[in-house]
């Protein structure tokens, strides 16, 4: 719920803030350059627990169990297709393409007994690797002639090709290594800061949250569960965006922008 208030907090905030005439960032009728092109991210991904410290009773009297949960970095990497445009207010951007994220962390489960010897923590890491479908639908804000904030809603396909759990030490009944589907599908947010290199060329640091899991469905949550602990899984990318050069033979007439032709500019002091 958290996280789903901060996207709010940020939208109303933009939305308040005061507006100032700019150089729009690009024109949608430039006969030299598309309104579509390629991007590719390159990134690392973050498992923040739900709880960093859990203490759990067991079945026996006077014995309980403490778990602490810790995130560990992951590879991200994704490349895709991405569509500028004016037709609606609220959403001047889409993209969508193809990743693949490693999503690693740990926990650490402590017996904890007044009357007995206690035992080394057994320590559990997972390591997943999965390969991802995604889009997104943006608004952007510009903020000066060369930079802009973008604020998306998106969903993602992901499925897990390789699984890789480590339990020390070894058979320890205790703990189940519970992991997530196979397959799933998450609605997720991003937020964007984005800066013009050069024409057609835009280079955006971004961080991605999911906000819940749709397939399979966990009551609205967003986390995913490894052995006894959620993770809610963070993506850090930095996307390089390029708008396609047209052909010759492409730059006839001009374009037909339905909202003032200038992305971002004159139209977002609206």
């Amino acid at each position: 719920m958290k996280y789903q208030i901060l996207f709010l907090s940020i939208i109303i905030s933009l939305s308040a803030a005061a507006q100032r005439q700019m150089k729009s960032l690009y024109n949608l009728n430039d006969q030299g350059m598309k309104t579509s092109g390629w991007h590719f991210s390159p990134g690392i991904t973050y498992m923040i627990p739900s709880k960093k410290s859990t203490e759990i009773q067991t079945e026996v009297a006077g014995v309980s169990k403490e778990l602490t949960s810790t995130g560990r970095v992951g590879l991200y990497a994704e490349i895709g297709r991405h569509h500028l445009f004016d037709k609606f207010y609220f959403l001047n951007h889409l993209d969508y393409g193809l990743a693949y994220k490693k999503l690693t962390g740990k926990q650490e489960s402590q017996i904890i007994c007044e009357t007995c010897d206690l035992e080394d923590p057994v320590k559990s890491i997972f390591k997943d690797n999965f390969a991802s479908v995604y889009v997104n639908f943006s608004n952007i804000w510009q903020i000066s002639n060369y930079s802009f904030i973008q604020n998306g809603i998106g969903f993602n396909g992901d499925y897990r090709f390789l699984l890789n759990n480590e339990i020390t030490p070894n058979n320890q009944p205790e703990i189940t290594p519970n992991s997530p589907k196979p397959f799933q599908v998450q609605l997720h947010y991003k937020f964007s800061f984005g800066l013009k290199a050069e024409k057609g060329t835009f280079i955006i640091p971004s961080i991605e949250v999911p906000l819940l899991n749709i397939v399979p469905w966990d009551r609205g949550r967003g986390t995913l569960r490894y052995f006894e602990s959620g993770y809610r899984p963070v993506i850090f990318s930095l996307k390089f965006m390029f708008l396609s050069k047209r052909k010759p033979e492409d730059c006839k007439g001009s374009g037909t922008g339905t909202s003032g032709s200038k992305l971002w500019g004159e139209k977002m002091k609206r």
